[in-house]
């Protein structure tokens, strides 16, 4: 049952991008990649979307002009995944095949793609980077439609492959890498109200949302209550609305688990997650405290595909929030003297 989702438009750093796609580690020793119009290697592949780039505009392709906050950045390159659930029956080799296919179903004989499969997660996935300008100068545009279709052609597909396909998904948001990484430094306010979130809700004399909120007031917060549930941290100058923190803390479902405190997972237990590779230990963390939610849970004893098509997309988000914060710390490229005359 395969997820395609646009992760994002590459603004800037679209070498170090296609650097993290072509991972050696991550592809059989870069025997999963494979090049559409272009070559599959990294510093090749730079060097022909940048060529094909400024061929039709005459903005730098290594990165966009900063200063100017009136114009608005022009996209360099496309960040498609394409991500299959963990009990799908699938060899490396055919979710590869399955994404060239889908490559050039989608975009086209004229288009230049790179297409990357990686199999060092608990799931297999595909990424695609994809030029902005097609070979003859026309501008690919994401919106709903264009995504739309790109999932229509990737269930397709995958019936013709023998696997399964979601139906009416839904996405369910994950913590941002960036907080769980602050958190397990101790550096996030989020986090720990988060965190004390879920120890107040399980004192005894908490039976509502206003014993909640009489006790975040207590611990030195300010909370405003009504349709939404608003906090203000100590030291902090705005407040947050509570929903923001993540899946189970809007106020319908911190009364829920008021009421349904038996199911609660301590946080002692939650950070009890830890390993060499912090990406790593962030998807696991997410998909383990799925796995024992009342959700995950029902919708196994109802429908094993539903419960895995769940699983499958908060794996998915996880790890795309992970590669979206690492590529975000990767510092910006520096103009090098073209390689070749253009």
């Amino acid at each position: 049952m395969p997820v395609v989702e646009h992760i994002s438009s590459i603004h800037s750093k679209p070498f170090e991008f296609l650097r993290y796609i072509a991972n050696d580690k991550k592809t059989k020793g870069s025997e999963l990649i494979t090049g559409i119009n272009i070559s599959e290697d990294p510093s090749e592949a730079f060097i022909a979307f940048r060529r094909t780039y400024k061929k039709y505009s005459t903005d730098d392709f290594f990165q966009n002009d900063k200063s100017n906050k009136t114009q608005k950045e022009k996209i360099l390159l496309h960040h498609y995944v394409q991500s299959f659930c963990p009990e799908e029956k699938i060899t490396p080799d055919e979710a590869h095949k399955i994404g060239i296919e889908w490559a050039k179903k989608v975009f086209g004989d004229d288009h230049q793609i790179v297409v990357s499969t990686h199999i060092d997660k608990g799931h297999l996935h595909n990424h695609f980077a994809v030029s902005s300008l097609n070979m003859y100068g026309k501008k690919w545009h994401d919106n709903q439609n264009t995504l739309k279709r790109a999932r229509k052609i990737s269930d397709e597909i995958a019936l013709e492959h023998g696997l399964h396909i979601i139906e009416n998904p839904k996405h369910k948001n994950t913590t941002k890498y960036s907080e769980w990484l602050a958190k397990q430094n101790g550096t996030s306010w989020k986090q720990q109200l988060a965190a004390d979130i879920d120890k107040l809700i399980l004192c005894e004399d908490v039976q509502s949302i206003s014993d909640l909120t009489d006790k975040l007031n207590e611990h030195g917060y300010t909370v405003r209550s009504g349709k939404y549930l608003s906090i203000k941290a100590p030291k902090q100058k705005n407040a947050i609305r509570s929903f923001r923190l993540g899946d189970g803390y809007s106020v319908d479902d911190l009364q829920y688990r008021i009421l349904h405190k038996e199911q609660e997972i301590s946080l002692s237990a939650i950070q009890k997650y830890s390993g060499i590779q912090r990406e790593c230990d962030y998807v696991d963390m997410c998909a383990e405290k799925y796995r024992m939610s009342e959700e995950y849970r029902n919708a196994e004893k109802k429908d094993p595909f539903e419960a895995m098509r769940l699983l499958n997309m908060i794996v998915f988000e996880a790890e795309n929030a992970a590669y979206r914060e690492w590529i975000g710390n990767v510092p910006e490229e520096k103009n090098e003297e073209e390689d070749e005359d253009e």
